[in-house]
């Protein structure tokens, strides 16, 4: 049996709304093991992309313990995790920066960590992480507005492999995709899995994405699985 990656314990989070407290998160424990996919399903507005967001402390927790390889995160600075633990939204558009080209949209978590002392490892990095994810080399100069979502959604995934993370939430990485790109991406994220030994939260809404790419499922529900 793998060891156990990720454990979230009693995970809560409450934001404070004029009509009161609204419980996004409320009281929510799993686990992952390493290697492994675990599909986080629900309706819009359970809570599924706030717990991703928690989880890498994006959004502080109210209440709740979160242990990474054992060892809690909370109060932690994040820094030190943040080359272990990525994620990948939902709409490629809105997360990239429009003023960047690719090459220096996949390159900028590299030099926020300080990973390479030289611009030719740091290009060299970059080069390779767009062949692994699929993307042309001669569309490294290109802007995320002229291309297709697919390719949007490939830059996204791209930066959070640059830096080497063993795992990854993906947050309803392919809804914003047309049905043929889903599966070209839903292929590609189960061949990098094997590849590189990732583990991966995958939150959707789409029962049937899930099940295609999720080793076990998690039901939400109003904040709770």
């Amino acid at each position: 049996m793998a060891e156990t990656i990720l454990e979230v314990k009693n995970l809560k989070k409450y934001f404070k709304t004029k009509k009161g407290m609204l419980h996004a998160l409320d009281d929510v424990s799993f686990f992952i093991r390493k290697g492994e996919t675990l599909g986080i399903v629900g309706e819009s507005g359970c809570g599924k992309s706030t717990l991703g967001k928690s989880i890498l402390r994006l959004e502080e927790p109210t209440a709740g313990d979160i242990l990474y390889d054992g060892t809690s995160i909370m109060g932690k600075n994040m820094k030190e995790y943040r080359t272990r633990m990525q994620i990948v939204f939902q709409d490629p558009y809105s997360s990239l920066n429009p003023r960047l080209n690719i090459e220096e949209l996949i390159s900028e978590p590299l030099l926020v960590n300080k990973v390479y002392d030289n611009k030719k490892d740091l290009y060299n990095r970059v080069h390779e992480v767009m062949d692994i994810v699929g993307l042309e080399r001669r569309l490294s100069t290109s802007y995320p507005h002229e291309l297709d979502g697919g390719r949007r959604q490939r830059i996204g995934i791209a930066r959070a492999l640059s830096i080497n993370p063993e795992f990854i939430v993906m947050d309803e990485p392919v809804s914003a995709l047309d049905v043929s790109v889903q599966a070209q991406i839903l292929n590609l994220m189960n061949q990098l899995k094997k590849d590189l030994g990732l583990t991966y939260l995958f939150i959707s809404h789409n029962l049937s994405v899930v099940k295609h790419v999720s080793d076990r499922i998690a039901v939400m529900y109003l904040g709770k699985i």
